[in-house]
């Protein structure tokens, strides 16, 4: 370090000194003045740490992506760090340990597989234990039957159970139901998963080696002839059984055809209960980090050269509490999957698939790849149930059309149809927009469980499919139209793709927010379209509900004086929930129009009006330009129509001006419809299945509106109105807090 500072200064000095002659002689007037800087980087630098840096503002971070950085551990794999004591140790793995040490190995692991799971590769977690290069000898060794014994098929078995499970959740990650090598990186860089040993055999290892140590904790009691006593054993038994259960439970879920779900979600509730314990002592949660280390047993520097390719990111594993804790996330996640099939609508289960993907923390990719493989396998729902009969089922409960057109069979069709020759060529047809749309429907549950960036560049990439599914589907409806001669137009099946085509739209502009993609002085142009969007659902939702009621008084058949047939309760029943179930959505749409309107409207006037938020906007910027780029996904969308730069332009200016009972009334209706919504029940909102979540994010959005209005209040105040505001995403992820600084 010193011989190179040196060098530095005096390269710097000597070309201070030539410039200032060149400057002093006349000669090289166009060279740039030069600073010695050497004084003041010795300075900055003398706290650092190793892989810390000093840069100018300019230096961003594409820039640091694109550099390599020597001697960097997070960016140079293969350095050798001053606490890397294990490359000059050679460790015999045929020691005998004592249970302390075989506890802190089983915790060692399990934050190895945490570490796995989260992103890091195996290279770099699991293999990094000197036993998963051994486990041959291991498991050929033979020993008379002691204590010692035990103890190392004890760790023969935890080992054999860590990398069947590793096995089946390596096998679902390269299905690729979720393609994000970001969020977990399948490469095995050669390594062996043992795939010789299989899960009956791992199974066989593990029932004995549970037996051995019941049999030793017997003989540890105050009667007993063990050298271990139970406090001692009873750990690892709790350990050994939690592993069995996590690899059963991964065994019957791996089953495609979701007919080992209840067994998996036995198995995963067995595991929670075993974490749950508090008051024993000789839980597993009362004895993490109690186990003693073993030096060598874990060698960063093993697998060095195959972490290369890695991503370049710290290779640090979180500490015992916090893997246990990410376990038992893990197994809570796997819990839910394993209920997935019992859902009671199709609404419902998209709203859970919804739900899902935007938990926060982000669930982690096995899981989310485990309930995409789960959904569709085989050309299958669930192992079960066709593509096109779960389609329909989801039209069905969405727009109501009629029966005897959508489920042929199951009901009457009536006489002036039926005696159509056009009923035949219109089944056909909407035989085959069923074929049609079921795929993009099955992929539009799976696009829920990618990452949000994910999420998004693939509803961009979608989005015009279901606008020609839209067309498609208006065909049909005029087809039923000619078949059935209804009173007025019915667009059951166009006003199906248009609503899933609509929460497409408004997904992909809110995960703008929540991704952070748009500048603060791009909030007012996305959320007056947003509320395009919004008002668009909004009419079409009243349009669908509409429909439904004349379906229920034509299946009710009331004549112009009030006098009809009375239809079965259960008919009744069924109209009446779907048109709740459009109520409910109706408020909630309500509500997001009324709060991206006061959020538009508080921006406008902070900005326009009241000049307390500070806009940065880029140089050579262009407002046409820039509103294109920015609904680029939506260019090829017919409807609702693309509204023009002038458009938005002019609604800017309408509504620059500061309205403060404007934007409260709009605040405050939005919090009226949030009420109206939460008083609603989980089957109104069809959230069964994910009714914590919705009642989470119904929540965010009523703080924002209170975190708005709060603010709103105190700009009325005099002495307020030359502070500055600043612009949160605190309570949602997509609807902002504007809050005095």
């Amino acid at each position: 370090m010193d011989p190179m500072t040196d060098s530095l200064r005096e390269a710097i000095s000597n070309m201070d000194i030539t410039n200032d002659q060149g400057r002093s002689s006349g000669n090289g007037f166009l060279a740039p003045p030069w600073k010695d800087i050497t004084q003041f980087l010795d300075e900055a630098t003398d706290d650092f740490q190793v892989g810390q840096l000093v840069h100018l503002q300019s230096f961003t971070l594409f820039d640091a992506m694109s550099a390599i950085e020597i001697m960097d551990p997070k960016m140079d794999t293969g350095m050798v760090l001053d606490g890397d004591d294990n490359t000059s140790q050679t460790f015999d793995i045929n020691r005998a340990l004592d249970p302390g040490e075989l506890l802190w190995i089983m915790d060692r692991l399990l934050s190895c597989e945490m570490a796995w799971i989260s992103g890091h590769s195996l290279a770099q977690t699991v293999y990094t234990s000197t036993y998963f290069h051994h486990i041959r000898e291991l498991a050929s060794e033979q020993y008379e039957k002691s204590s010692e014994s035990t103890i190392r098929n004890a760790l023969k078995a935890y080992l054999l159970g860590s990398v069947k499970c590793c096995q089946h959740i390596f096998n679902e990650m390269s299905a690729c139901n979720v393609y994000e090598e970001e969020d977990f990186t399948t490469n095995l860089f050669g390594l062996s998963l043992y795939e010789q040993y299989t899960d009956s055999m791992v199974m066989n290892e593990i029932d004995t080696s549970l037996m051995e140590l019941r049999e030793l904790v017997d003989k540890a009691n105050p009667n007993g002839l063990s050298t271990h006593s139970a406090a001692e054993l009873a750990p690892l038994y709790n350990r050994l059984y939690m592993r069995k259960s996590y690899l059963l439970g991964l065994i019957y879920v791996s089953h495609t055809q979701c007919s080992y779900l209840s067994h998996a979600k036995a198995e995963f509730e067995n595991i929670l209960q075993l974490l749950n314990v508090k008051e024993d002592q000789l839980s597993i949660s009362a004895t993490i980090s109690k186990g003693k280390v073993v030096e060598g047993a874990f060698d960063p520097s093993i697998n060095r050269k195959l972490t290369a390719q890695a991503p370049p990111r710290p290779i640090t594993l979180p500490s015992d509490e916090e893997s246990y804790g990410h376990f038992q996330e893990l197994i809570g996640r796997l819990i839910s999957i394993c209920g997935v099939t019992q859902y009671p609508s199709i609404v419902s289960l998209l709203n859970y698939f919804k739900s899902f993907g935007a938990k926060q923390p982000p669930p982690d990719a096995f899981s989310r790849s485990k309930l995409n493989s789960l959904l569709y396998h085989d050309s299958r729902v669930f192992g079960t149930d066709s593509v096109v009969n779960f389609v329909s089922l989801a039209i069905d409960e969405l727009v109501r059309p009629p029966r005897w057109i959508l489920f042929p069979g199951s009901i009457r069709v009536p006489e002036h149809v039926s005696s159509s020759p056009l009923l035949d060529e219109t089944r056909k047809a909407l035989s085959e927009f069923l074929e049609r749309a079921a795929l993009p429907f099955i992929d539009y549950f799976k696009i829920q469980c990618h990452n949000r960036s994910r999420q998004r560049r693939i509803m961009c990439k979608v989005l015009n499919e279901w606008e020609m599914l839209q067309d498609e589907a208006a065909v049909i409806d005029e087809k039923i139209q000619n078949l059935a001669h209804f009173d007025s137009p019915q667009n059951y099946f166009s006003s199906w793709a248009y609503l899933v085509k609509l929460e497409m739209m408004e997904t992909i502009v809110l995960l703008g927010f929540e991704l952070e993609l748009y500048g603060s002085n791009e909030y007012v142009m996305m959320y007056l379209y947003l509320i395009e969007v919004l008002k668009a659902q909004e009419l079409l939702l009243e349009h669908v509900q509409t429909q439904i009621v004349l379906q229920r008084n034509e299946a009710s058949n009331v004549d112009k004086k009030g006098k009809g047939r009375k239809i079965p309760q259960e008919t009744t029943a069924s109209f009446d929930h779907a048109i709740q179930c459009v109520q409910s959505q109706r408020y909630q749409n309500e509500a997001q129009i009324r709060m991206a309107s006061g959020i538009c409207n508080l921006l406008l006037a902070v900005i326009y009006e009241t000049h307390q938020l500070d806009l940065l906007k880029p140089r050579f910027d262009d407002e046409a330009t820039r509103f294109r780029q920015r609904t680029k996904p939506f260019l090829g969308i017919a409807s609702p129509p693309q509204p023009t730069v002038e458009a938005i332009a002019k609604t800017i200016e309408t509504n620059a001006s500061l309205d403060k009972n404007d934007i409260l009334a709009h605040l405050q209706a939005a919090l009226k419809k949030i009420e109206m919504v939460n008083n609603m029940s989980t089957e109104q909102t069809r959230t069964e299945m994910c009714r914590d979540s919705f009642n989470q994010d119904m929540a965010g959005m009523k703080r924002t509106c209170l975190g708005n209005i709060i603010t709103i209040k105190k700009l009325s105040d005099e002495k307020n109105n030359s502070t500055k505001v600043d612009v949160t995403f605190r309570y949602h992820p997509s609807w902002p807090v504007i809050e005095l600084k």
